[in-house]
């Protein structure tokens, strides 16, 4: 109970109960502009993901990319009644065009797209620059109102990290170790690229490509070969089995109200006692935001009407049914299933009966991760992937010699996808710590400029 009380204590300062009255109106009005924008910003990436399309007439131009991926371009094609092919820049098409396709140009027609999406160069009303401008404004006013120097330090205020200067330290103490494999990983691609596939300047649409045939050259198989044994059912099957195993619960099929057709719903039980509900909402659609996620819709908690279990959303973006044939998912995808999932088991595998401390909330932000990495662990086990997998067309295992070239190159290219994180992390908080907005009131902005100057610093240190 004192947490509880130490958190609300928290949470009331940070949404500024203790700011002078003629501040409040201010502060207020900032959370309704930041809300405001932050819906808009997502509805910019939404509309220009969906926007965007490559049509193929030629069968030839498919080289490469997988069955299933051309036969749900196809289905989208017929859909909008058109011939041919349709790949989009939903995942699901747009990943194999990137791993698969040889058709290079189609792979810097696609990269292009979706890497400028609701940017200058699409539909002005689309262009999430400004927005950006605004929003790191707002943030900064919000966190000198608080008492704080930046935002950063506000975004720290709920996690286990101190300083966004600690932060730094250990993200460039990182960078420094990470980036000499990096540039290990790409000097050895773009010497297989140019050998091998004829590729002398390797660019950022041929990178995934090259990878892909570096995987298969060096380890003599390929993520396509095995998605073929990772048919959704038996992959549920399979995370259900293991979560049995660990904690003593069942999970068992329900009806209930659902926002798509597509959406499963589950109840936990254990020895036939109700523990919580979830949603399961495994594949894109155009409506649909990007990623994965997990979220909260009810939380366990203890009223005067007695307790109340939780329920809990899973939220992913993979390929859905082809033609008869079910899902088929990468070993990526599951990881990402069991990753949600380990998100979505803290939350409603909980013991507490205080809401403010229930499943994931009350945690540190940056130790909410524990669980759901822990769970990652399980889709690396022999004895776990002999339960979750059969191929789609014959019903046979995942083979021994298969499992274990996935073991030898588990760690392929890390050094690259370190890096990428690295960027990730250090641009993001010196871009909440270090850029001053300019102008003032309605007008305070932070100049795109500014932002692409520290980008570029930024990528100097840790990018390849």
């Amino acid at each position: 109970r004192q947490r509880i009380l130490d958190h609300e204590v928290r949470d009331f300062r940070l949404s500024g109960a203790e700011l002078a009255d003629e501040l409040k109106p201010r502060f207020q009005a900032i959370q309704e502009q930041l809300s405001q924008l932050g819906a808009k910003f997502s509805e910019n990436i939404l509309d220009a993901t969906n926007a965007h399309a490559e049509w193929i007439t030629d069968e030839a131009d498919l080289a490469g990319i997988p069955e299933d991926a051309c036969t749900s371009a196809r289905a989208a094609a017929e859909k909008d009644g058109k011939p041919g092919w349709k790949f989009t820049l939903q995942m699901p098409a747009y990943l194999p065009v990137m791993q698969y396709a040889d058709n290079r140009a189609l792979r810097e027609r696609m990269y292009r797209a979706y890497a400028t999406r609701a940017s200058e160069l699409g539909k002005p009303e689309w262009d999430n620059g400004p927005l950006i401008g605004r929003i790191l404004a707002l943030r900064d006013e919000e966190s000198k109102l608080l008492g704080y120097r930046n935002f950063a330090e506000v975004s720290l205020v709920p996690k286990m990290a101190d300083t966004p200067e600690q932060v730094l330290g250990f993200l460039h103490e990182l960078a420094a170790k990470a980036k000499p494999f990096a540039e290990r990983d790409l000097e050895e691609l773009r010497a297989f690229a140019g050998s091998e596939l004829g590729i002398t300047d390797l660019q950022p649409w041929d990178v995934s490509y090259a990878a892909e045939k570096l995987r298969e050259a060096r380890y003599a198989y390929s993520d396509q070969e095995v998605k073929q044994y990772f048919p959704e059912p038996k992959v549920l099957d399979g995370l259900f089995g293991v979560i049995r195993a660990l904690y003593g619960v069942d999970i068992l099929p329900e009806e209930a109200p659902s926002w798509d057709p597509d959406t499963r719903f589950f109840r936990i039980e254990k020895e036939g006692e109700l523990v919580g509900h979830f949603y399961l909402d495994l594949h894109a659609r155009e409506t649909k935001s990007g990623g994965a996620w997990m979220d909260s819709a009810r939380s366990r908690h203890r009223g005067t009407q007695g307790s109340t279990t939780p329920v809990a959303y899973l939220v992913c973006n993979f390929p859905g049914p082809v033609g008869d044939k079910p899902a088929t998912f990468s070993h990526d995808n599951v990881l990402t299933l069991f990753h949600e999932a380990g998100h979505g088991l803290h939350h409603l595998l909980t013991q507490v009966d205080e809401l403010a401390v229930s499943g994931i909330y009350g945690v540190e932000w940056d130790a909410v991760e524990l669980p759901s990495q822990f769970m990652e662990n399980f889709c690396w086990e022999w004895d776990v992937l002999c339960g979750m997998t059969a191929h789609v067309s014959t019903g046979e295992p995942l083979p021994r010699a298969l499992y274990d070239k996935m073991i030898a190159a588990k760690n392929f290219q890390s050094g690259m996808q370190t890096v990428r994180q690295l960027e990730f992390s250090m641009f993001d908080l010196r871009l909440h710590g270090e850029l001053a907005p300019e102008g003032s009131g309605d007008d305070a902005r932070v100049p795109i400029a500014k932002l692409l100057e520290l980008l570029a610093e930024v990528r100097a240190e840790v990018a390849v």
